[in-house]
């Protein structure tokens, strides 16, 4: 959360997968102090055979970091992320999976390695990608037909490997199918292990209709507030148009918002999480 109690999300894809180092120099400068507290990096696949890859290079493979640009990147990632803390950014995440059409098979792949029991080497790439980079965690973009049971496992399998242990859902559809998930996690724990849900609502996610959901799922979840739970997604439009669009949300009860994606930003980093904390924050709104 940001002093003001609210938590300003971003996704960037591609964001720091290049050699271009002038790039990502100028994404660091431009989101440092830009009011930006969640980034979520986009995205990671998951191979057949458990190898990583971070867009169309691999990053992890047996266990170890094998990155293309490792020894050559410079700033290299893990000091892009220790940037970007320094810059006012509480929590940096790596997406796994992606839509579509048509999407890949990232989360089936997944649940063929667990299924096959070679989900040991999997969690060991995770593991060397989350402590190479610094990451705080990862975020689940599963947009494909698999287990509530696979993905309960690899929640808490990554979790537990993750410098920070955060965790986050990132579901646009299949409303009743990711709170069997969050109970799934929470019969396992005890308690819920995931942070929270960034809805894609420029994919159809109703803010409203989850929050009354996730209400009268309470006790199997154990989410007891669930307006607090939610970050509502949005397309990238001018400033100007994202106060209205967000006032909704924080009139609802919700303090985090975020915008799909850093790549398509025209101004500053910092007027865009301007307006959406503008737009969250006006709750006096009739």
């Amino acid at each position: 959360m940001t002093s003001s109690g609210y938590d300003i999300g971003l996704y960037g894809q591609g964001l720091f997968d290049t050699d271009d180092d002038a790039r990502n120099r100028r994404a660091l400068q431009d989101l440092s102090g830009s009011g930006f507290t969640t980034l979520v990096l986009f995205t990671l696949h998951v191979h057949p055979s458990g190898d990583l890859y971070l867009g169309d290079n691999v990053i992890a493979r047996n266990g170890a970091v094998a990155y293309r640009w490792k020894d050559t990147q410079d700033p290299s990632f893990p000091a892009l992320v220790r940037g970007l803390r320094a810059g006012g950014f509480r929590t940096v995440l790596f997406s796994i999976g992606f839509g579509g059409p048509p999407a890949p098979e990232d989360w089936q792949h997944i649940q063929e390695l667990l299924d096959q029991g070679r989900g040991g080497v999997l969690v060991a790439n995770f593991k060397a990608v989350a402590q190479w980079t610094g990451v705080d965690g990862f975020d689940f973009d599963c947009e494909e037909d698999v287990r509530v049971s696979t993905v309960a496992t690899v929640t808490t399998e990554l979790a537990k490997v993750a410098p920070g242990g955060v965790i986050t859902y990132c579901p646009y559809d299949r409303t009743q199918w990711w709170i069997d998930c969050l109970a799934e996690v929470h019969r396992t724990h005890g308690n819920q292990v995931v942070r929270g849900l960034n809805l894609q609502v420029y994919g159809g996610a109703d803010p409203l209709d989850w929050i009354a959901r996730l209400t009268a799922r309470k006790g199997s979840t154990g989410v007891t507030d669930p307006a607090a739970f939610l970050s509502a997604g949005q397309f990238v439009r001018p400033p100007a148009d994202l106060p209205a669009m967000f006032a909704d949300y924080g009139r609802a009860g919700m303090r985090a918002g975020f915008l799909w994606q850093y790549g398509t930003f025209e101004l500053p980093a910092r007027d865009y999480a301007k307006a959406v904390l503008a737009g969250l924050s006006e709750r006096s709104h009739p």
